[in-house]
């Protein structure tokens, strides 16, 4: 109904890899910033659909450039520095595989509730829903806590949290969404559910599911 009273009614999306190419590009010009196509596709890759996740790693990555190389950002240069951030080439940190592992190992790929995850990984739910299930340190911890020791799931969003030792808000807000958009993690009445993909990015053997 409330919705219903708006003239127009819109929808945001994450952005497209040739839209995030061309973000990190004009802004590696605005702050003379050398980098090659190459290496902004690398960069853009790893944003999570985000222009200010784009912006943040261009100036991390920067850093690593001057330091290790000659200040150019080359495919190399990108991705040796998002390994040593923690950020996979999905754009999954350490609490991302955390989510996705609690929900495999401890719930045997879920179904689990938001609540237990949070519980699981310690991080708020609403971190979790927003930021995590909208692909970093977190992430990854969140899919291994469901794999590792949920075997898959399902489980609720409070167990994972306090297994990875997260807010449950955190995982809500900040990992689920992303995760989800992946197709790594999935949410069920019973709880959220790590998905095969899920089980395939870290490399873990899905038995009995």
């Amino acid at each position: 109904p409330l919705r219903d009273r708006f003239g127009i009614i819109n929808r945001l999306e994450y952005y497209k890899q040739p839209e995030l190419e061309f973000i990190v590009t004009r802004a590696a010009e605005i702050l003379h910033i050398g980098i090659e196509p190459t290496g902004a596709s690398e960069i853009a890759r790893r944003s999570r659909g985000t222009p200010r996740i784009a912006n943040r790693l261009l100036k991390r990555v920067r850093d690593f450039a001057q330091v290790i190389g000659d200040g150019v950002i080359t495919q190399s240069i990108a991705d040796d520095a998002l390994q040593r951030l923690y950020i996979d080439k999905e754009g999954l940190d350490r609490i991302d595989r955390r989510v996705l592992e609690c929900i495999i190992e401890k719930y045997d790929g879920g179904p689990v509730g938001i609540d237990t995850i949070a519980a699981a990984i310690s991080e708020e739910r609403d971190t979790i829903e927003d930021v995590y299930e909208p692909y970093d340190r977190i992430d990854r911890r969140v899919l291994e806590c469901i794999i590792g020791n949920y075997d898959g799931g399902p489980v609720g969003i409070d167990t994972i949290a306090a297994a990875i030792s997260e807010e449950r808000d955190t995982i809500e807000d900040v990992y689920e969404p992303y995760l989800m958009q992946l197709g790594f993690l999935g949410r069920t009445p019973r709880g959220r559910v790590a998905t095969k993909l899920a089980y395939e990015h870290l490399g873990i053997s899905q038995t009995g599911k």
